[in-house]
C-alpha cells in the first residue's frame, strides 16, 4: 500500500506540473491564433451542436482550461445569433445536429433565437444524419426553427415521443440486504421512491403523467405550426415512426434528403460569394469594449451542495461561495444594473439553498434588480433560489416546482451481516449514530427526522407565499412535492411569465430602467479569467495534504469496497437513483 500511495503521490504531482506546460501552450496557442485573424465581408455562420452545452462559459474546471479554442455555451449561441441577425455581413446560418444533446427548454432556447435571427431576412438550414439518437424529440424541436431541414438519405426520422422509466428497485434492495428508509413532504415527493416503492403510487403516476402530456403537446403545437400539419396528423406520424428518410420526406416532415457537404454546398449557392465562418469564431469577435451598463447573468448549473472540492469541481456542482462571490462582484461593480440568474438545478441542501436566496435578496435591497431565467430543470432548492427576485421567466418545457423536501438514510446492516461483518460502535449522545447506515433508526429518530421535515416544508411554503402571493388553498395545490411544466407553473403563479434569456433581458432592462437608447452588454459574473491566471488560481487551490490524507486512506476501503461493489452494480452511481448528500434534501 505505501507503494501505492508514492506511485499516486508522484504521479498526482506529475500531473500538476504537466497541466503547467499544457496550460501555459495552450494559453499562447489559442492567443496566437486569435491574433490577426479577421472575418471576411460575406459570411454564412457554421453551427455543430454536439456535446450537452453549459448554461455560460467558465475557464475554472481543469477541462475548460486546456481547451485551446473556446467552448460556446447557451447563453453564448444566443448572444451571437442576436448580434448575426443585426450584423449585415451574416447573410444565413447553416447548422449540423447530428449529435446535438438537448432538452426541450433548451431546444425552446435556440429555437426561439433562431426564429429571432430568420425575422431579420436571413436564412437557416439545418442538417442531420438522423432524428434517431436520444434526445431526437428535443433535436427536431429545434430543427423545425429553421426554414429548410435536410437529412440523409439512409436516416430515420425516430421521433417517438416522450416516456419517463423508473426502475423501482424495493424488491432488488430487500434481496440485497439494503434498505432505505426515507420520509417525504409530501405525498407528490418522488425523489427516493425508486428505492422505497414496489409500484409507484397513484398520486406521484397521475403528477409525472400530467408532466409529460404538458411537454408532448408542446411537441405537437412546435411541430404543427413550422410543418403547416394538423395536430392529430403530427400525432399520427409519431406513433407511426421510426420512418425512413423517404416517407419523412413525403411527410413532410423534412424538406430534402442529403448531406452535410452538399448542405453547405446549397447554403453558398443561396448567399453567392459568402464564406463559411464557425459560430465559435464569430464569438471572438464580439465587442469587448467596456460598456456603460450591464446585466450580470450568474449560472446556478447543478445539484446545491454546501460546499464544492477545488480544483476539480464541475458544473455538476452549485456551491453557495460562488454564487456569492459572484453576486458580490456584481454588486461592486458599477456599470451593473441588473441580475439575471439562470438555474437548471433539481436541488440539493437546504442549508445551501437559502444561503444562495440570501446573497440575491441582499443584491435586490442594495437596488439591483434581479430576474430569473430558468433552464431545462429549475425544482425544490432549484425553484427555492429564485424566490428572491423581480421576475421568473421560465420555458415552456421547463421542469419546476417540486415544492417539498426528502431525508433519511440507506441502512446496510443486514448486507454486512450476510457478508460476515461484524460492527462495534462506541458513541456517547442518544442519537450519536442517527445518520450511521448501519442501523434503522429508532422510533424516536424517525420522529425527529418527521419533525425536521415538518418544520423545513413550512419553512419553505411560507417563503414561497410571500413571495409568489399564494395562500391556503391556492398554495396547498402547487406544493406537496409536485413538479410543473414551465407552461402549468405560468398558470398557478410559480413563475410570471415563458420564454428564455431574450424575454429575461427586456425584463432586466425594465426593472433597471435603461432606456431603449442605452445599451446593456451581458457579462457573466464571476467575469472570466485568462485560462492561465486560472490555471495558476487553481493550482494554488490545490490541497496536496488532503489528497495524500485520502490515499492513506485507501488502504481500509479497499478492504470493504469489491464486496459491496460488486453486490451494488445499480446503487454505485448516485445519478442512477437521484440522491446525494443525505439526510435531508430539497429536491
Amino acid at each position: 500500500m505505501r507503494y501505492l500511495i508514492g506511485f499516486f503521490a508522484s504521479f498526482g504531482l506529475f500531473v500538476l506540473v504537466a497541466l503547467i506546460g499544457i496550460g501555459i501552450g495552450a494559453y499562447h496557442g489559442a492567443e496566437n491564433w486569435i491574433e490577426g485573424v479577421e472575418l471576411p465581408e460575406s459570411i454564412i455562420l457554421e453551427l455543430t451542436l454536439s456535446d450537452p452545452m453549459p448554461e455560460v462559459s467558465d475557464t475554472s474546471t481543469i477541462s475548460d482550461l486546456l481547451l485551446t479554442k473556446r467552448r460556446a455555451s447557451l447563453l453564448d449561441l444566443v448572444i451571437a445569433l442576436e448580434k448575426a441577425g443585426r450584423d449585415q455581413r451574416v447573410q444565413g446560418l447553416v447548422a449540423n445536429l447530428s449529435r446535438a444533446s438537448l432538452d426541450l427548454a433548451e431546444a425552446q432556447e435556440l429555437h426561439g433565437a433562431i426564429l429571432r435571427f430568420r425575422a431579420t431576412g436571413k436564412f437557416a438550414h439545418v442538417f442531420t444524419d438522423g432524428f434517431d439518437e436520444t434526445g431526437a424529440s428535443s433535436a427536431y424541436y429545434l430543427a423545425t426553427s429553421f426554414n429548410r431541414i435536410i437529412m440523409q438519405p439512409t436516416g430515420l426520422f425516430d421521433v417517438r415521443g416522450l416516456a419517463i422509466n423508473l426502475p423501482l428497485l424495493r424488491r432488488l434492495l430487500d434481496k440485497l440486504g439494503i434498505r432505505a428508509e426515507l420520509l417525504a413532504r409530501h405525498e407528490y415527493k418522488s425523489v427516493g421512491m425508486v428505492l422505497t416503492e414496489e409500484q409507484l403510487p397513484e398520486t406521484v403516476h397521475t403528477n409525472l403523467r400530467r408532466t409529460v402530456n404538458s411537454l408532448y403537446d408542446q411537441l405537437i403545437s412546435a411541430i404543427a405550426t413550422a410543418r403547416n400539419l394538423g395536430p392529430s396528423a403530427v400525432r399520427s406520424l409519431i406513433d407511426s415512426a421510426p420512418l425512413v428518410g423517404p416517407v419523412a420526406l413525403r411527410s413532410s416532415l423534412v424538406d430534402g434528403l442529403g448531406y452535410w457537404d452538399e448542405t453547405a454546398k446549397t447554403a453558398r449557392k443561396t448567399a453567392p460569394g459568402a464564406e463559411i465562418v464557425r459560430l465559435e469564431r464569430y464569438l471572438l469577435e464580439l465587442d469587448d469594449d467596456e460598456p456603460d451598463h450591464r446585466i450580470a447573468v450568474i449560472s446556478a448549473e447543478g445539484e446545491i451542495l454546501r460546499s464544492a472540492s477545488k480544483p476539480f469541481e464541475s458544473r455538476g456542482v452549485v456551491a453557495p461561495e460562488h454564487v456569492m462571490n459572484a453576486v458580490r462582484e456584481a454588486r461592486e461593480d458599477e456599470t451593473v444594473k441588473a441580475i439575471i440568474l439562470r438555474v437548471d438545478s433539481p436541488g440539493g441542501s437546504y442549508v445551501a439553498s437559502d444561503t444562495i436566496l440570501q446573497a440575491f435578496r441582499q443584491a435586490r435591497e442594495g437596488g439591483i434588480p434581479v430576474v430569473v431565467s430558468m433552464s431545462g430543470l429549475a425544482a425544490s432548492g432549484g425553484y427555492f433560489i429564485t424566490l428572491a427576485s423581480d421576475h421568473i421567466v421560465a420555458h415552456p418545457g421547463t421542469i419546476t416546482g417540486s415544492i417539498g423536501v426528502v431525508g433519511g438514510k440507506i441502512t446496510i446492516a443486514e448486507m454486512l451481516t450476510r457478508h460476515g461483518v461484524e460492527s462495534a460502535r462506541i458513541s456517547a449522545g442518544e442519537n450519536a449514530n442517527m445518520y450511521l447506515p448501519l442501523s434503522p433508526f429508532t422510533e424516536p429518530q424517525r420522529a425527529k427526522l418527521a419533525e425536521v421535515l415538518d418544520w423545513i416544508y413550512a419553512d419553505f411554503t411560507a417563503r414561497v407565499a410571500e413571495s409568489r402571493k399564494l395562500v391556503g388553498t391556492d398554495l396547498d395545490r402547487v406544493a406537496r412535492g409536485r413538479i410543473w411544466t414551465g407552461e402549468e407553473a405560468q398558470k398557478f403563479g410559480l413563475v410570471d411569465v415563458l420564454g428564455g434569456y431574450h424575454k429575461a433581458i427586456v425584463l432586466a432592462r425594465e426593472a433597471a430602467k435603461l432606456e431603449i437608447d442605452q445599451p446593456a452588454k451581458l457579462t457573466v459574473f464571476p467575469k472570466r479569467k485568462g485560462r492561465l491566471e486560472n490555471l495558476f488560481e487553481t493550482l494554488g487551490n490545490t490541497d496536496l495534504t488532503g489528497v495524500l490524507s485520502r490515499l492513506r486512506d485507501l488502504d481500509l476501503v479497499l478492504h470493504y469496497a469489491v464486496n459491496i461493489l460488486e453486490s451494488l452494480p445499480l446503487l454505485t452511481n448516485s445519478n442512477h437513483v437521484g440522491l446525494h448528500a443525505l439526510p435531508i434534501q430539497v429536491r
